[in-house]
C-alpha cells in the first residue's frame, strides 16, 4: 500500500464496491451469471484502480468501497493494492458520497467503478479545473448520471435532495450548486457507465484495449452455443 504524498494538494476517491457475488452489477444478471457479472466488475475495478494509482505521488488517492460480503481472503488481497481502501459506512448513497467528500480537507474528485474507460487525460483535466475555491467539476453519462464530480471548497450536503436514479441527475446536480453560486466546469466527454449488456457492448467497442472489454469477449464466448 502507498503512503499518502505529505506536499498533496488534492485528493481522488474511487468510489464503489469490492466485487462480492450477488453484491455488484446485478443489473447483468441476466443474461449473465452472478459469477460471470462479480467477473466483469472486478476488471472494470482493475481498470480504473491502475488509472487511479498514476496520481498517487502527487494526490491523495483513496478506495472508498462497500465491503459488505467480502470473504477474509479478498480483503486480505485488498490490502496489497497500491491505494488505500475505505470502508463506506452502512447509509444510503447520498450520505455514503458525502462521507467520501469528509475524507481529506482538500480539492476532492469522486470517480466511480463503473466508468472503466475513464482516462488520465481526463482526470488531469479535472483537477486542473478545481484549483480555486468555490469550483466543481461534472463528467455526464450518457443515462444522466456523473462519472466524475469534483468539490473544491463547496459543502457536499446538497447531495441530499438529489435522486440519483433520476435521468436528470447530473443536471440536478449542476443546478444545486449553480444556486449556491458555484463556479461549475462541465467536463467535455459524456461517457457510458455501464449497467446494461448495452452498455458493456458499447464499451468494449469502442475501448477494445481495457480488461473490462477483454473479459466481456471472453465472457460472451463462454455464452455462446457450442457447435455439435
Amino acid at each position: 500500500m502507498t503512503s499518502i504524498p505529505e506536499d498533496a494538494s488534492r485528493a481522488l476517491v474511487v468510489f464503489g464496491r469490492l466485487p462480492v457475488h450477488g453484491r455488484c452489477k446485478t443489473r447483468l444478471t441476466p443474461p449473465f451469471s452472478l459469477e460471470q457479472a462479480t467477473a466483469l466488475y472486478a476488471a472494470m475495478l482493475d481498470d480504473i484502480l491502475s488509472t487511479a494509482s498514476m496520481f498517487t505521488d502527487d494526490t491523495h488517492v483513496l478506495f472508498a468501497a462497500d465491503t459488505c460480503g467480502a470473504t477474509t481472503e479478498l480483503l486480505t488481497a485488498v490490502k496489497q493494492w497500491p491505494i488505500p481502501l475505505i470502508d463506506q459506512p452502512i447509509s444510503d448513497l447520498a450520505s455514503r458520497l458525502i462521507a467520501c467528500y469528509g475524507l481529506t480537507s482538500l480539492p476532492t474528485l469522486l470517480i466511480p467503478t463503473d466508468v472503466p474507460q475513464i482516462s488520465a487525460k481526463q482526470i488531469d483535466l479535472a483537477f486542473q479545473r478545481l484549483i480555486s475555491n468555490r469550483q466543481a467539476v461534472i463528467g455526464i453519462t450518457l443515462d444522466g448520471g456523473f462519472w466524475c464530480l469534483g468539490l473544491n471548497g463547496v459543502q457536499p450536503v446538497f447531495l441530499e435532495t438529489i435522486d440519483f436514479t433520476s435521468p436528470s441527475c447530473a443536471v440536478d446536480i449542476s443546478t444545486s450548486l449553480a444556486d449556491e453560486n458555484v463556479d461549475i466546469f462541465l467536463m467535455p466527454d459524456v461517457l457510458c457507465d455501464i449497467d446494461t449488456l448495452h452498455d458493456c457492448e458499447i464499451v468494449a467497442d469502442e475501448w477494445p484495449n481495457l480488461r473490462f472489454s477483454r473479459q466481456y469477449r471472453a465472457t460472451r464466448i463462454e455464452k455462446e452455443p457450442k457447435n455439435i
